[in-house]
This record gives structure tokens, C-alpha cells and sequence, in this order.
């Protein structure tokens, strides 16, 4: 009669203190503690357990100065684990000892996990993200620029022939200053008289900011104004080239502080392109017509491009010093002009013209109409 009636429905949890610990192997203690079973933490058996107290026995101790349990700090280094000797360093602290860390990174900087283990299993509460910073001093500072340029707080000092820990560095082995800029490269070495092109300086010891370079650099004795932008600490300089004469060159120069400027070994040269010819003058229009245009000081600046009225002619090879070599794209009939530009300059055909687009050819007639599988005959066409 009363079989399908419910009287009263209550939820049962099912606890285990034992397993609360290693829901969190980080903390164990914290997270057994915390649990809403009323579980309690055994410090010396290192356990969660169900009940108020933990278990006892009777232990007789023979001998004296009892040793402390081994403390460990345990850094994950990478992939892998790095255990390290710790001992107290006074009633709150904990000093882990030194060690040397290969975490074969090419980062300056690795962040490892850390956590401290008691005897050969027991793992002390660690807060959530507790790391230690690796660093590399040598790292990404192959120069004393870029070495002092580093935060303070990693102590990390130009010691010839390299950047490395201030405590590394034997006494007296540190100079007052940095070297003298050294310039490697310089990139384009020619560009033409109106100026205005952007020179790429690359070295080391170029400054440890921008504001060491922001007055000091010059081009075939001419001023050239760095860009902000594009300064990378003591390795890079970006600077707009002046105007000046066709034909001055010159080395690139750059000082920073005190010490005597650095000079390139390679020489900028100001160049004055001409465009004297342009072969073929006629073509399709739908393109394809392999032009050559002829002058000198064709290869100026790193940017040559070449264009037909509005319409851009792809270079085929690089530019060399009297020839340009393009193919013409699509375009409408009649006269085309060539222009041709070098960085922001732009250049004319000497006594003016360009290129004529003319109507593609229309073959109205061919013979003979067919042929042997062998192939071999001469077929003539008109158009």
C-alpha cells in the first residue's frame, strides 16, 4: 500500500582524509586543513588523517645529537628536476645551497618552479607560483653596452672578454668604462644626392640608450639623424642619410661619451643615377616584353623599381650599375613613360619617352594546316 511513498531523502558524503592530501601535491598540509570533513595534519608522520589526534608510540632514543631531517630544495629546471642541499637560515628562513644551473636555454632568463622536500618523501606546503629566476649573464649581452645596460638587481658586470656575475670577476678585472663604438656592417653603401634614405648601422657598443647616439652619427662627415624607433640597444643604429654632392664618400662614424669615435671600414657613397635608353620601345599590351633600360649608377640604394606610366615593370635580375632588366605588365595603348625610383628619388628618361603599348598581334593566316606525328615542318604564318 505504502510502497511508492518517500518519507525522507539525505545525501551521505564519502570522505577520505588520506586522499584529500594528494589532491594537492603542492600542499598537502593546507589542503587537509582546509577540507570541510574536519580532517586533521600529522606534522611527523607527514599524513592526513580522520581522527583528533595523531598516532603515537613510544619511541627510546640511545644516542645524542639526534640529526635534523635532510632538507631539499627541488628546482624544476626544464624538463627535469634539480635537488639541492638546504639548511635553516634562521627561525623563518630556509637557505638553499649553491649550485651551477644548465638549463641550456638561449632565453637570458628561465623561471623554475621551487618546493622544499623533508627526508626522502615528504613535501612541504609550497604557495601557488613560487619560483626562482634563472639568469645568464652572457646571455643576449655580448658586449659591455648591453651588459651594463641590465637591471641592477641581477649584478651582472663586464668582465673581459665577457658579461658575467659582479662576484665572478677578480679584483681589478672590471674596466671604468666600455670600449669604443665597432661598427660591423653598413647597409646600402650608396644612395643618391637628394639624401633622405634610411642607413642601417650595425655593431656593438653602440650605446647603452638611444640618447648616447642621438647627436653622434655621421656619414661621409655629413650629420645623420638617427631614428628612435628603430634603435636596438648598443647593436643597431637606423639613421636618414643628408643630401649632398654626387660622388662624396665616405666612412660612417659613430661616438658615444668620452671615447673615440668608431669608424666603418666599409664607405657610403653618394651616387647620381641617369637613364639614357630604353629597348624595346614598343610591345604588346598585354605585357610580357622583356625591357632593358641603360645609364649608370643604375644600382643606387637597397629600393630600384621601375615603372611604365602608373604601371609597375617587374625587375627580372638585380640592378646592376648600367642596366635595369624588367618584364612590362598589362596596360592600356599608346605611350607609357619610364620612371624609374630609387628609395624616395625618382628619375626620367634622358630627352623624356617611354615605352608604347600597341595591340597584341592577331594571326589572320597559317600554313600549312597540318603535319607528320614526327613534327619537323615549317610553318609560316601572318598577321
Amino acid at each position: 500500500m505504502f510502497e511508492d511513498v518517500l518519507v525522507v531523502a539525505v545525501g551521505f558524503a564519502f570522505y577520505d582524509c588520506s586522499a584529500v592530501a594528494l589532491l594537492a601535491p603542492s600542499a598537502p598540509c593546507t589542503a587537509c586543513v582546509s577540507s570541510p570533513w574536519g580532517c586533521h595534519w600529522c606534522p611527523r608522520s607527514h599524513c592526513c588523517i580522520t581522527g583528533g589526534s595523531c598516532p603515537t608510540g613510544e619511541v627510546t632514543i640511545y644516542n645524542q645529537n639526534v640529526p635534523l631531517p635532510r632538507l631539499r630544495c627541488v628546482l624544476e629546471v626544464g624538463r627535469g628536476l634539480v635537488e639541492v642541499e638546504a639548511s635553516p637560515g634562521g627561525p623563518y628562513r630556509l637557505q638553499c645551497g649553491p649550485h651551477a644551473y644548465d638549463f641550456g636555454a638561449s632565453a637570458p632568463q628561465l623561471r623554475a618552479p621551487v618546493y622544499v622536500t623533508v627526508g626522502e618523501r615528504w613535501h612541504l606546503d609550497t604557495p601557488s607560483g613560487l619560483h626562482v629566476m634563472l639568469y645568464d649573464c652572457s646571455v643576449g649581452r655580448p658586449d659591455c653596452s648591453r651588459c651594463r645596460a641590465a637591471s641592477p638587481a641581477l649584478g651582472c658586470q663586464w668582465c673581459p672578454p665577457g658579461c658575467q656575475h659582479h662576484r665572478l670577476c677578480p679584483p681589478g678585472g672590471a674596466p671604468p668604462s666600455c670600449p669604443a663604438p665597432f661598427i660591423h656592417q653598413v647597409h646600402p653603401l650608396s644612395g643618391p644626392p637628394e639624401g633622405g634614405l634610411l642607413l642601417t648601422i650595425a655593431g656593438s657598443d653602440l650605446g647603452q640608450r638611444f640618447e648616447d647616439v642621438a647627436g653622434t652619427v655621421r656619414v661621409a662627415g655629413r650629420p645623420c639623424l638617427p631614428d628612435p624607433a628603430r634603435y636596438r640597444l648598443a647593436a643597431q643604429i637606423v639613421c636618414q642619410v643628408p643630401p649632398a654632392e654626387g660622388g662624396v664618400s665616405g666612412p660612417v662614424e659613430v661616438a658615444v661619451g668620452d671615447q673615440p669615435p668608431g669608424v666603418s671600414i666599409q664607405h657610403f657613397t653618394y651616387q647620381d643615377p641617369q637613364l639614357w635608353e630604353l629597348h624595346p620601345r614598343i610591345g604588346p599590351v598585354a605585357g610580357g616584353t622583356q625591357v632593358t633600360v641603360t645609364g649608370e649608377e643604375l644600382a643606387t640604394g637597397p629600393d630600384v623599381a621601375v615603372f611604365l606610366g602608373d604601371l609597375p615593370c617587374s625587375l627580372v635580375e638585380p640592378p646592376a650599375p648600367g642596366t635595369l632588366v624588367c618584364l612590362t605588365t598589362g596596360g592600356t595603348l599608346g605611350e607609357a613613360p619610364l620612371r624609374v625610383q630609387f628609395g624616395k628619388v625618382l628619375r626620367h628618361l634622358t630627352g623624356g619617352g617611354g615605352f608604347h603599348y600597341a595591340p597584341n598581334p592577331n594571326i589572320t593566316w597559317a600554313w600549312p594546316r597540318s603535319s607528320f606525328c614526327g613534327g619537323g615542318r615549317i610553318i609560316q604564318a601572318a598577321v
